[in-house]
């Protein structure tokens, strides 16, 4: 499941073979947003909006229909292993059933099923490496496309009104910007560890992505383009030998123990460091609303997706305390239990907990910290963005991509250089121990 290759299939199916490829790779553009900008570049902005993005999102829809009835005896020999989420999906469609808005919760539903569903498919169509590299390949596209929109049509692909010089490319804001190049950073980087046939290209996915994260000038991004590269060396580090690993053990505790104590004591020259303030661009206020809705109804929650799209719901209280327009709580776990409650939160963090720890098992094989780097990049912005449990979006597909494969996947050791010779089975006498020639 990491390094082998399509050739049998495509060998013996060469057009299913291409087809399926092209129309993965159509499916991973299309979660990115990028189908409907291509259909529709000022998306939002005018009233056809709705009547071409449902055209766009159907079509997508129906490509993962496709792709998931191609692969679905393999998805059905996994279902067993992927129980916890086929749970938490579960849990999502009942609470329909109390939503305090039925109808976007069903909406909401059906779009999560369609993009966990492509997710899973991605786990389970063929070799990590091989899906990688699919991805790879569609953040090229979208990269090269958005650098001809910075440099060539300057007033779409750089920001001219909050925000002014800050790059977007073809995104609508400059953080959504910085945040996806800073994940396609990472896959690159790891396409380099896995995939040496083509380095080249990776290398230069790298350096682009790189320079499109610095150019959105956005701190947050460049922070979890950045992180990636000290775990790996803290991996690199401890892979040398047990005092090592001990001393990494004990710099990270270290560590943890300086940032305690600089919040704790000096909380404003700790977060001006990452250009906030203490209330994280008014992200505190919403927090503490969302908490106490929460208490309200904490067991089972809203409903899937209900309570920020309510008309004079729990949310429009919210806005009215802050006097501000609020679209999310701008953390993922407050959301996902004010939409599922604390049952829901409890099942769905103790599913990404588990896919944390295999991960960093499956880091001591052939794997290395590919599955656990990336588990941590997309968790370190749960607290301060809405992107876990959410659809319709490239964070949400890689996500759930991402523990899809950890938890159906194995650990492939190292090939043990050191193994003792021996000889082989016709050395050996097969005369029984009492026979006399």
């Amino acid at each position: 499941m990491l390094f082998e290759t399509d050739r049998k299939f495509q060998l013996e199916h060469p057009k299913a073979f291409f087809c399926e490829k092209l129309l993965t790779m159509f499916g991973v553009l299309g979660y990115s947003g990028f189908i409907l900008f291509l259909v529709m570049p000022n998306a939002g902005l005018t009233d056809e909006f709705s009547v071409l993005a449902k055209a766009s999102w159907y079509l997508v829809y129906l490509v993962t229909l496709l792709l998931v009835c191609f692969r679905w005896r393999t998805l059905l020999l996994k279902l067993p292993k992927i129980i916890p989420l086929i749970v938490m999906l579960a849990l999502i469609i009942a609470s329909i059933s109390w939503s305090i808005m039925p109808e976007v919760s069903i909406k909401a539903t059906i779009s999560l099923i369609f993009t966990l569903f492509f997710g899973l498919y991605l786990a389970t169509r063929g070799p990590l490496l091989s899906t990688l590299r699919i991805f790879g390949g569609a953040w090229l596209i979208m990269t090269f496309l958005a650098l001809a929109l910075i440099f060539a049509v300057p007033s779409f692909g750089v920001d001219q009104d909050i925000h002014i010089g800050a790059w977007k490319g073809w995104m609508l804001t400059k953080n959504h910007f910085g945040g996806n190049m800073a994940r396609a950073n990472l896959l690159f980087f790891c396409l380099l560890f896995l995939d040496q046939r083509n380095r080249k290209l990776w290398m230069l996915g790298l350096a682009i992505t790189m320079i499109c994260v610095i150019g959105s000038t956005s701190k947050t991004a460049l922070l979890s383009a950045l992180m990636p590269y000290g775990l790996w060396i803290v991996y690199a580090i401890s892979k040398r030998s047990i005092l090592y690993a001990i001393a990494m053990v004990w710099a990270f505790i270290s560590i943890v123990t300086l940032t305690t104590y600089m919040i704790t004591n000096h909380p404003e020259q700790f977060v001006s460091l990452i250009g906030r303030d203490l209330t994280f661009t008014g992200r505190t206020g919403i927090w503490e609303q969302s908490l106490h809705w929460i208490q309200l109804n904490k067991w089972i929650g809203y409903g899937y997706s209900a309570f920020w799209e309510a008309p004079n719901g729990p949310a429009d209280h919210i806005r009215y305390e802050l006097d501000f327009e609020v679209a999310h709580a701008h953390n993922s776990w407050l959301d996902i239990a004010l939409d599922t409650g604390l049952i829901g939160a409890a099942i769905f963090a103790s599913i990404t907990l588990w896919c944390l720890l295999k991960s960093a098992w499956l880091a001591t094989g052939q794997h290395g910290p590919i599955l656990i780097i990336m588990m941590v990049q997309i968790l370190a912005v749960t607290f301060s963005e809405s992107v876990l449990l959410g659809y319709n979006s490239y964070v949400n597909v890689f996500y759930y991509f991402l523990i899809s494969y950890i938890l159906i996947g194995y650990k492939i050791p190292y090939p043990n250089i050191n193994q003792p010779l021996s000889a082989p089975d016709w050395a050996f006498s097969t005369k029984p121990a009492n026979y006399h020639a």
